[in-house]
Order: structure tokens, then C-alpha cells, then sequence
């Protein structure tokens, strides 16, 4: 359920472009009428999407090192331990145990970032003014992108596990 990324300047610029805060290319004529004023725009949003690079930047390093301390806390506080008896209790059949285990887990994970998840899809991308999205729109695309990894996460387990079963000699 994982998902880092960073934006560039150069995805910065393009939306800037597309959303048409910066004119395309100005003709001669204008360029020299207005006095360099388009110069002094392009640094400026220069600036800015140095500012939005850096903003993801550090975003991503926040969730990866904040992801970390979760998979740690998971794993040695015991909940990764309940977790499992917990979906044990509910089948005997493994590859449904593993599919609700990593279903819960995921969903946990999802729930636990999803202040970040605001921050960085919503917040940050309007303070720089690369979005219109309303908080509905962003919430429908948000939980579209859960549903997507949690099939994801689902296969790819599944498929691990399967094999380690099948093949327990090769690992």
C-alpha cells in the first residue's frame, strides 16, 4: 500500500503550462514591450517549483522513514502476531488467512497515512496551484487508489506465498 514519489520541476512547469500560468512563448514584440517581464515570471516559478520539489521531497523521505518505524512497531510490539491469530481464528484455509491478513494490514496502513496522504495529493498540490480538485474528488481518487493496491498487495502475497509453499526446497 506503499506509495512514494516525488515531483520534479519539470512536472511542476508542466502543469503550470497546461493550467496556463505561464504564457506558452511570447513573440518578440511582447517579450521587449513588456520589459523582461516574462523573465522575471519564469524565475519566479523557477522558485516555486524548486519549493514543490523540495515539499515532495521531503514528504516521501517523512512516509518512508515513518513506514519503517511502522513495520517495526508491527513486527516487535506483538500486533503483527495478533493480527495473525486474529485471521486465523476467522478460516483454516491459509491463502484466505494471508488474503485478510494482508487486507487488514494494508487497510491499517492506508487509515494510519492518510493525514499525509491529504497533505501531499491535496494540500500541497493547491498551495502551488496545480489542482482544482475538491476534497470529494480527491477522497473518490483516493479510495479508487486503495482499492487498486489493496488488489495489488492481495495478488502479489498470495503469489508469494504459494510459491514458498510449493517450493519450499528453492528458497
Amino acid at each position: 500500500m506503499l506509495r512514494v514519489g516525488a515531483t520534479g520541476i519539470n512536472d511542476f512547469c508542466n502543469r503550470q503550462l497546461l493550467f496556463g500560468i505561464i504564457p506558452k512563448k511570447p513573440d518578440n514584440q511582447s517579450a521587449k514591450h513588456k520589459g523582461g517581464v516574462h523573465k522575471v515570471h519564469m524565475e519566479e516559478t523557477s522558485t516555486q517549483a524548486k519549493q514543490y520539489s523540495r515539499s515532495k521531497t521531503r514528504l516521501t523521505i517523512i512516509q518512508l522513514l515513518l513506514t519503517v518505524v511502522f513495520l517495526i512497531i508491527m513486527t516487535f510490539s506483538g500486533a503483527s502476531l495478533f493480527l495473525k491469530n486474529l485471521v486465523t481464528g476467522w478460516s483454516r484455509n491459509f491463502y484466505l488467512q494471508v488474503g485478510l491478513y494482508l487486507a487488514i494490514f494494508g487497510v491499517i496502513y492506508d487509515l494510519l497515512f492518510l493525514g499525509l496522504d491529504f497533505y501531499g495529493g491535496f494540500l500541497l498540490e493547491h498551495k502551488f496551484h496545480l489542482s482544482n480538485q475538491t476534497v470529494p474528488g480527491w477522497l473518490k481518487k483516493t479510495i479508487k487508489k486503495g482499492l487498486l493496491s489493496l488488489l495489488m498487495l492481495l495478488a502479489v502475497g498470495e503469489a508469494l506465498y504459494f510459491f514458498l509453499r510449493q517450493f519450499p526446497d528453492h528458497w
